[in-house]
């Protein structure tokens, strides 16, 4: 069910509801993204700081989301194409992320052991998990399709 901003002008190509819903969802992630970093660096956590590396993969995936569309917006007739390219771009990001996890736990297993502040971990993540949330519930509002799938997938 897709749901229309107020004032809402429905233009040839649709609207761009959807394109401030992932603005919306940028926003989110840009915070989170900072805390992520902060909490981790300050707490020592590697689980903080490997989510806050798919955070920046969610960050590119929400600019493809963006462009993908506005170029719908802008000639409807290259839709088909533009979200299977899109959905190609969130899946190779995701596969980014999973290497830089891998690499970062190889990298630390080798190294001396390191003490977690465990309080602030916890408060981060639980923090970034609300922004995940509200995250969720935009992109419920937003219309069904294979860009918004994508997204929520990814995020």
């Amino acid at each position: 069910m897709a749901a229309h901003f107020r004032n809402c002008q429905i233009e040839v190509g649709g609207c761009l509801c959807d394109s401030k819903r992932y603005w919306l969802i940028f926003g989110i992630t840009v915070l989170t993204l900072a805390l992520e970093i902060l909490g981790g660096i300050i707490s020592g956590s590697l689980a903080l700081l490997a989510d806050a590396g798919h955070l920046l993969g969610d960050l590119a995936a929400i600019l493809a989301a963006l462009a993908i569309s506005y170029l719908i917006f802008r000639r409807s007739s290259l839709e088909r194409g533009a979200r299977k390219v899109g959905a190609l771009i969130h899946g190779l990001l995701l596969l980014l992320a999973a290497a830089f996890i891998i690499v970062e736990t190889i990298h630390r297993t080798r190294a001396s052991e390191l003490e977690i502040a465990t309080p602030l971990m916890i408060g981060s993540a639980a923090l970034g998990g609300l922004g995940n949330y509200f995250q969720h519930k935009i992109l419920l509002t937003s219309a069904e399709n294979l860009t918004r799938q994508g997204l929520r997938l990814h995020i």
